[in-house]
């Protein structure tokens, strides 16, 4: 099944150090996990460190099945 989660203010997979994922990120791992694609849109902006994480918008692939944009 193919997912989409859209949601602000999360960290995301691919943030440095090792963040700890909200129910989005949790949610998303489980879904990838089981075996279903996901989509996951999200802001450029770090709410909790208060950056910009990239000045333009862009996708990255964190595995077969997941994606962040």
């Amino acid at each position: 099944m193919n997912i989409w989660i859209l949601v602000l203010g999360e960290p995301l997979e691919n943030d440095q150090g090792n963040p700890r994922m909200h129910r989005a990120g949790m949610l998303s791992r489980y879904l990838v996990k089981a075996g279903h694609n996901v989509v996951f849109w999200t802001s450029n902006v770090d709410h909790f460190k208060k950056i910009v994480r990239c000045k333009e918008s862009r996708e990255v692939q964190i595995k077969d099945n997941y994606k962040i944009i």
